[in-house]
C-alpha cells in the first residue's frame, strides 16, 4: 500500500457519472412507482428481511417494515431536503396504485420506524453493496489499473441521548446538558466508483482517537499495490 499525502480536487470519475441516475430519477415524485421511490434495485424487500432474521433482528409486519423504512430513508437522503411528511405523502400514492389503503399521513410513524433502523443492518448492507461493486469494476475506470483510495475525517453532531453521551461525550468545556454529543469519523471512498469502502468513528478523547489512529485501524483491509490519498493531516503515516 502507498500512502500519498496531497490536498485533491476530485471530478466525478466515470462509472460514478455513468452510475448516478437522470435528473428524474433522483426526484422520486416524478416517478411514484415503488422501484423508483425506494431504489430496491440491488436489494428487495425479502432480501432486506431474509437479512434481518439472519442478524435475528424482529419487527412486526406493519406499514413500515424494516426494508420499507431503509428504502424511504436511503430515498430521502438523496432527495433534496424532503421532509418526513413528504416521504409518506409519496409512499401513500404510491400504496394508492397499488390498490393498498393508505396509511397515516402522520410522519411520526415513519419517524420512530426510522429511528429503529439497527446499525448492523446497515452497515452489512452497505459492506455487501462493496464486495459486488469490487466484482463489477471495471480496470479502465482505474487509475493506470490500481485501486485508489481516498482518506479523509470529520466530525458531526450526534442527537443529545443519553446513549451517544456514554460513548461520545460532549467536549468537557461545554456545560452539562449545552452540548451535543461529538464523533469523529474516517471515511475511505473509492475513486473509481465514488463508494464508501468502509468508515469508522471514535470519541474526541484525544490520544488514539485522531484521524490517524482510526486509519490505522484500517490498514488490515487494504492489499500491497493499493493507492491511498490523503491530506497532510496523514503526512507522518507509514504503511509497508
Amino acid at each position: 500500500m502507498a500512502v500519498v499525502s496531497a490536498t485533491v480536487t476530485l471530478r466525478e470519475s466515470k462509472c460514478w457519472r455513468q452510475a448516478r441516475p437522470a435528473a428524474s430519477q433522483r426526484h422520486p415524485s416524478a416517478h411514484p412507482d415503488r422501484d423508483e421511490i425506494r431504489l430496491i434495485e440491488i436489494f428487495s424487500d425479502q432480501d432486506v428481511h431474509q437479512l434481518c432474521e439472519e442478524l435475528e433482528i424482529e419487527f412486526r409486519e406493519r406499514d413500515f417494515t424494516p426494508a420499507i423504512t431503509l428504502g424511504l430513508f436511503v430515498s430521502q437522503s438523496l432527495s433534496r431536503n424532503d421532509a418526513c411528511s413528504t416521504v409518506v405523502t409519496r409512499f401513500n400514492r404510491e400504496r394508492k396504485r397499488q390498490g393498498l389503503p393508505p396509511c397515516s399521513d402522520d410522519a411520526s410513524a415513519f419517524c420512530k420506524a426510522r429511528a429503529k433502523l439497527p446499525v448492523k443492518l446497515i452497515d452489512t448492507l452497505s459492506d455487501r453493496i462493496v464486495s459486488l461493486l469490487k466484482t463489477k469494476t471495471q480496470k479502465p475506470w482505474k487509475w493506470r489499473g490500481c485501486n485508489v483510495y481516498l482518506v479523509d475525517g470529520l466530525v458531526f453532531r450526534a442527537p443529545d441521548t443519553k446513549a451517544n453521551q456514554d460513548v461520545y461525550p460532549q467536549p468537557s468545556t461545554e456545560k452539562q446538558g449545552l452540548g451535543f454529543p461529538q464523533v469523529r469519523c474516517l471515511v475511505t471512498t473509492c475513486l473509481a466508483t465514488g463508494c464508501i469502502i468502509h468508515y469508522n468513528t471514535a470519541a474526541m478523547k484525544g490520544k488514539l482517537t485522531g484521524e490517524v489512529s482510526l486509519f490505522r485501524e484500517k490498514h488490515g483491509d487494504f492489499i500491497a499495490g493499493d493507492i491511498v490519498v490523503a491530506d497532510s493531516n496523514f503526512e507522518s503515516t507509514h504503511a509497508k
